[in-house]
């Protein structure tokens, strides 16, 4: 009898957390176009990993009859394989962070901005609570 295994559930929060740093994003002007682009590209790498370990195992079984080749001899010859490439892609989390730090920005220089015109006294330009 095995034991059973202890499995916690996410909850709501972890699981954003999860899709914050998962999740990518393009920051083109085409913001769909990552989303379709990235998995072709995705293909293209699995497909060239797929031709390089068929190739491995094919030489490997040519030279097979002049030396005695085991699977952990064919993992050290094969070179690691390579992390997906994330060109033109961040996070969520980090798009979110952008887009707050560009609202507080924003929110600041509207701020000098009033203060400013209400400072000088400018009449052609009133704040819109004075009219």
């Amino acid at each position: 009898m095995q034991a059973e295994k202890s499995t916690r559930r996410k909850t709501p929060f972890e699981k954003k957390q999860d899709v914050y740093d998962k999740d990518h994003r393009g920051n083109k002007e085409n913001p769909h176009r990552f989303r379709k682009g990235k998995p072709r590209k995705k293909k293209g790498v699995n497909r060239q990993e797929r031709s390089r370990t068929r190739n491995l195992i094919r030489n490997a079984m040519l030279h097979a009859a002049e030396e005695n080749l085991s699977v952990p001899l064919l993992k050290t010859m094969a070179e690691p394989i390579r992390s997906f490439p994330w060109k033109g892609a961040s996070t969520v989390r980090d798009i979110v962070a952008r887009k707050i730090e560009c609202r507080a920005r924003r929110q600041q220089f509207s701020l000098w901005k009033k203060k400013k015109s209400a400072a000088s006294g400018n009449p052609k330009n009133p704040l819109p609570g004075d009219v």
